[in-house]
Order: C-alpha cells, then sequence, then structure tokens
C-alpha cells in the first residue's frame, strides 16, 4: 500500500480535446460493460417517472431529484472502479453494495442540495408548463450549479476507489484547470442535454402514443449515455489534475504520483 497523500494542488493541467478523446475512447471500449452497468439504475429510473406522476410540482421535482441521485449511485461506483481499479465485479444486474456506495451516496446528496433551486425555478417561470421548454434564467442557474457541482466531482472519483479525499481538495485540485473542465462538460455534457430537451419540448402535437413511448425510452437512454461521459469526464481529470495510479493488484490505497 502505498502511504503517500494528495498532492496540495493540481500536478498537471487538462488540456482540452485530448480530455474529451480520451472520454470517447473510454467509453468505446467499456461499451458492453457500460450496458450492463447500466441496467438497473435506467429502469429505478423509468419507474421513478411513474411514481412521481401524481405529485404536484415543485415537489414532484424535488423527489425526483432525490431518487434520481440514489439510483445514480449505483452506476456511478460500479463505473468510477471500473474506469480506475479495472473492478469488474460491480457489472451484473444487482450489484453488491459497498461500503463506497454509502460513501458517493453521501456526496451526492450533498451536491444534489445545489440543485434545489432548480425545480423550484422550473415551476415559477412559464416554462414551468409541463412540455414546456424552461427559459433563460433557468438555463443560466442549471450552467452555473453545474460548474460548482463540476469543481467538487472528484469526490466521486476518490470515494468510489476508498481514498481519504474531500471537497476542499477537490476545489483547489480542480482549480487550476476550472475553465477547460467546464468546457469539456459544456460540450459533452450540458449542452446536450439543453439540446435534447428543446427537441423534447417542441415534438408534434399528434405525435402518437407509440412514438411518445419510443421518444420517452431513448430520452432515459440518452441521459444514462450522458451520466457515463459526465462520469469518464471526472475520472479523466481527476487522473491528470492529482497524478492518481491504481495502487498493485487493485487494493484499495491512497496512491498519488
Amino acid at each position: 500500500m502505498s502511504e503517500s497523500r494528495p498532492p496540495p494542488a493540481a500536478v498537471a493541467p487538462l488540456p482540452l480535446w485530448p480530455t474529451l478523446a480520451a472520454c470517447g475512447r473510454l467509453l468505446l471500449h467499456h461499451a458492453p460493460a457500460l450496458a450492463t452497468a447500466v441496467g438497473l439504475p435506467l429502469l429505478l429510473n423509468m419507474a421513478t417517472d411513474f411514481a412521481v406522476f401524481p405529485l404536484e410540482p415543485p415537489f414532484s421535482g424535488i423527489v425526483k431529484i432525490a431518487i434520481y441521485n440514489l439510483v445514480w449511485v449505483l452506476f456511478a461506483v460500479t463505473w468510477v472502479r471500473l474506469l480506475l481499479l479495472d473492478d469488474r465485479g460491480g457489472l451484473r444486474f444487482f450489484p453488491n453494495l459497498r461500503q463506497q456506495h454509502g460513501r458517493v451516496a453521501g456526496y451526492a446528496l450533498l451536491l444534489t442540495l445545489l440543485d434545489l433551486p432548480l425545480p423550484l425555478l422550473l415551476h415559477a417561470q412559464e416554462g414551468g408548463a409541463v412540455g414546456e421548454f424552461p427559459g433563460p434564467v433557468y438555463w443560466i442557474a442549471y450552467l452555473v450549479l453545474g460548474f460548482i457541482k463540476l469543481r467538487l466531482a472528484f469526490v466521486y472519483a476518490a470515494a468510489a476507489v476508498g481514498e481519504a479525499y474531500g471537497p476542499g481538495l477537490a476545489w483547489r485540485h480542480s482549480g487550476g484547470s476550472a475553465g477547460t473542465f467546464f468546457a469539456a462538460a459544456l460540450i459533452g455534457v450540458f449542452l446536450p442535454v439543453i439540446g435534447l430537451t428543446w427537441v423534447f419540448c417542441n415534438l408534434p402535437e399528434d405525435a402518437t402514443q407509440s412514438t411518445l413511448l419510443a421518444l420517452w425510452l431513448l430520452w432515459h437512454a440518452l441521459g444514462w449515455l450522458l451520466e457515463a461521459f459526465y462520469l469518464t469526464l471526472v475520472v479523466v481529470a481527476f487522473r491528470t489534475c492529482t497524478g492518481w495510479v491504481p495502487p498493485p493488484n487493485n487494493a484499495v490505497a491512497e496512491r498519488f504520483d
């Protein structure tokens, strides 16, 4: 076990295009594993849509965010451990819960608090009506909160592999490359989310039920693909900015160059 500790600051800058290319290669290389890892979270996420349907906004949106983040933890731990440790033990439809799930869930719930203004804004705006595209104030808030959460997202990678690491270190390590980090997330995640939302909010009024069902399934599938890209970006940035390398024999250890 290595006795090294996380560096006080980032050890290397994060290049934009090589980072995006590395994310794409990892997703393609692990595509079969991704399909397995996302199975249960995808089904639970879709079930949540039906569970919150009777609830009134903005409460329905708040409940949906909370449940979604807990479901997201199942996928996040499996995916991050695969990318960082080549650990395939979680690649099953019903993954075994680990101590790391609890740590990642704690951080996820903490950062979820930052998302709470979004359903409130959605309800307050004219775009809060079901099926209408949210207004610019909502999307500005979405991007600002997304930037803050991204700066703290290294805690997910560290917690998933059992590292002693906290939000303060995440903020410092991502600081020097904050602009590049956000630009990569903007290109790979945030702008696609905005674009997909616009497309699905402007569907033809005469669309059949079968078409709507197919598009609903496509929405969730694309959403989880974007989540996989987000976590892959976090992993690539975490390794680059902190100098983290896997420990010998994939044992849980604190190991930074």
